[in-house]
């Protein structure tokens, strides 16, 4: 981060094996160069809400609503103190039903592909256009730097295996039968 009052950084990293034991932690400590120009970071709210699944069995009835309030909470709160950020861009990943003239409407942006796609935006990768089209906001969306925020939160079902692994279930889970956890249904692609 490129903030005045910053006159180094330290980085840390461990890893875990199979069981789920932890390496001791290595840290480094980095100076930064003292002409290093100042910059605000932008703040980018990544708010996923998943009531409607592949699977009706999965469906919610309140996880998109979560994850509108709380995109409207954080951003209320991070505007209030926007010393630090020159613009919060809001992106909402939300599965829900629309009504409508007694007509029943999916919208559908939390899925896998879309999902993963936000994330490689803000990595700074190509993502295809049309993954974005329909994303309110996506198009503010930039590389993200060590300066910005970056904030994501999920409403919708997750599961943890047996090896500690937490998976978070987007609309796209797959059909199946009932409201069972398969390896289809944990698999990473």
């Amino acid at each position: 981060p490129r903030k005045p009052t910053l006159k180094q950084v330290e980085f840390s990293a461990y890893a875990f094996n199979d069981e789920r034991v932890k390496s001791a932690t290595d840290r480094k400590t980095y100076r930064l160069p003292n002409n290093l120009p100042s910059v605000k970071g932008k703040v980018y709210l990544i708010s996923i809400g998943v009531n409607a699944y592949e699977n009706p069995a999965w469906d919610l009835g309140y996880a998109a609503n979560d994850a509108r309030v709380i995109q409207n909470v954080l951003s209320e709160q991070m505007a209030k103190s926007q010393q630090d950020y020159t613009d919060i861009i809001p992106v909402m990943l939300i599965s829900d039903y629309e009504y409508q003239n007694g007509n029943r409407t999916l919208i559908n942006h939390a899925t896998k592909r879309k999902i993963q796609a936000v994330m490689d935006k803000l990595a700074g990768k190509n993502v295809e256009p049309t993954l974005l089209a329909d994303i309110p906001n996506v198009h503010q969306l930039q590389t993200a730097y060590p300066e910005d925020m970056l904030l994501i939160s999920f409403a919708g079902h997750g599961k943890a295996d047996d090896k500690g692994h937490f998976y978070l279930f987007p609309y796209d889970i797959g059909i199946g039968k009932g409201k069972k956890v398969t390896s289809e249904l944990l698999k990473r692609t």
